[in-house]
């Protein structure tokens, strides 16, 4: 049966409503190319729908990601306040044509929190996750997925800037050298006369800032010169490192960041924002703090706010294990204050 022909390619999730309770169903997939023509079916991904009146937990909330792990919450309030809090269990998919063929995968078996680290994830990919109590009442009914998100992308650079760069003494220059860092974009041109005014400048910034151990930004020269002979003289006269002269790039950088007027100095932030539109003017050190603020901005406020989120996980499960463990105290006690008395053929628990 036909679910739907018009699905749009950005969409990654679709629900089917009006099923049998406690049934189940297979379903799969296939893309419609730009011609119209429609691909191969993936294989089918099984799904059971839940018995009526099953108890789903609420999706999961995303609350931080890397490169390599996703942080989730979720709320089980009915299981927190119980005397014997449940297990959890966790499960992920990779979102797009190869994760939906593999289907949902297990993340973690077992968990008495209610949040997890989800680690070994690969990087720019996007993935979707689910929770379900792992044992005691409506223990394996799995919640609604959460949104889709994404993993960050350690290597941004490469996308933007290429795989490589050069210097001043035509050595190739790694562009992993960047990873991590504040990037200032620098257009200019060997024609351009406040460009080379302000060169010098920006170069006796640099190797005083390198001199005084401030080694968490690099400079990258986006040559706008007319000629090879140029682009090598003025590059000469910089102590770091340039887009190769040859090939567009150079030029759809321009068009891509904006760049209306030379000179010009983009400031990047570490995940490759636009931090500061134009830094060419007065350079000095608290200038440079400014940017620094600026460009590592959303990382700071990532680890603070994962950093108290942490801490409001570690104080909810303190809180939840010694409700764990008074329960349990209690129990002890209530068996302790009685015994076993047997009269004629029965035997009765009283108070002892």
């Amino acid at each position: 049966t036909t679910l739907s022909d018009s699905i749009p390619h950005s969409k990654v999730m679709v629900s089917k409503g009006h099923l049998e309770p406690n049934s189940k169903y297979q379903f799969r997939l296939r893309r419609q190319t730009p011609d119209g023509e429609w691909g191969d079916f993936t294989n089918p991904l099984s799904a059971k729908t839940l018995p009526q009146g099953t108890l789903l937990l609420d999706r999961p909330a995303i609350h931080s990601r890397s490169e390599r792990w996703v942080g989730i919450t979720w709320e089980d309030p009915e299981g927190e306040n119980s005397a014997n809090p449940p297990n959890y269990k966790v499960e992920m998919m990779e979102t797009g044509d190869q994760g939906m063929a593999t289907g949902w995968k297990v993340a973690c078996s077992k968990t008495d929190t209610t949040g997890i680290r989800i680690k070994a994830l690969r990087p720019g990919r996007s993935y979707m996750f689910r929770v379900a109590r792992a044992d005691g009442a409506h223990a394996g009914a799995f919640s609604n997925p959460s949104v889709p998100v994404k993993t960050m992308h350690s290597d941004w650079f490469r996308n933007v800037l290429g795989t490589s760069l050069v210097n001043k003494k035509g050595e190739t220059v790694d562009i992993a050298t960047l990873r991590g860092k504040m990037v200032l974009l620098y257009f200019s041109a060997h024609w351009c006369p406040p460009c080379r005014q302000f060169t010098p400048m920006l170069a006796q910034f640099y190797e005083q800032l390198k001199a005084a151990g401030k080694d968490n930004f690099e400079v990258v020269f986006i040559s706008l010169d007319q000629s090879k002979e140029q682009f090598d003289e003025y590059l000469g006269s910089m102590p770091w490192p340039a887009v190769p002269f040859e090939g567009p790039l150079r030029r759809s950088l321009a068009d891509k960041f904006g760049v209306r007027g030379i000179p010009n100095l983009k400031i990047l932030s570490t995940d490759g924002h636009v931090a500061v539109d134009n830094g060419v003017g007065m350079l000095s050190g608290e200038v440079f703090q400014q940017w620094e603020q600026m460009a590592f901005a959303s990382q700071r406020a990532e680890e603070e706010a994962e950093a108290a989120r942490e801490a409001k996980m570690k104080k909810k499960e303190e809180a939840r294990k010694n409700k764990k463990n008074k329960g349990k105290a209690k129990e002890k006690t209530d068996k302790k204050g009685q015994k076993w008395v047997c009269e004629g053929d029965t035997c009765k628990m009283v108070d002892s």
